[in-house]
């Protein structure tokens, strides 16, 4: 590694006199942090490569189960998780019973919409015969009128 010279070095920059502070004598050595060297890319071993640092992943997972606390904490997400299905469950029911009722409602609306042109038809079928009715009656009024004369002028002629 090295002689033991390299411990008699004399004075560097780094070096702080004990006169700066007035505690100590003697030479007070900034060491620099150390950085650890970091690991070449590309060069990890196949076997570690599977293998996660630290052991296994379900020992760094596991939990003590025997915990109180994590025995409520399981109670109550198994809980909130029954709770919540029930509420998915009812969500459905309701969405079907919706789309039950919808599909009900379209089928009325559908036959109250033939019903309704059904009696438009007949209405205007009324109105055009009562029409034609109005117009007969005036057609028969005015030969009415018109035999009433011939009538008057025949019995006037004759007497």
């Amino acid at each position: 590694m090295g002689t033991g010279s390299s411990f008699q070095r004399g004075h560097d920059e780094d070096d702080v006199l004990g006169e700066e502070y007035s505690s100590s004598q003697g030479v007070i050595k900034r060491i620099p942090i150390e950085v650890k060297p970091r690991g070449r890319l590309g060069l990890r071993s196949v076997r570690s490569l599977g293998k996660p640092k630290g052991g296994s992943l379900r020992s760094a997972l596991s939990i003590d189960l025997e915990n109180p606390e994590v025995e409520k904490i399981r109670k109550d997400f198994e809980m909130y998780r029954l709770n919540k299905e029930n509420e998915h469950a009812n969500n459905q029911k309701k969405v079907q019973k919706l789309e039950t009722e919808n599909k009900r409602l379209r089928a009325e609306l559908q036959t109250l919409q033939k019903m309704c042109h059904k009696l438009r038809d007949e209405r205007d079928a009324a109105i055009e015969a009562e029409h034609q009715a109005l117009v007969r009656a005036a057609a028969f009024e005015s030969d009415r009128d018109k035999i009433q004369r011939q009538f008057k002028v025949f019995h006037y002629s004759k007497l």
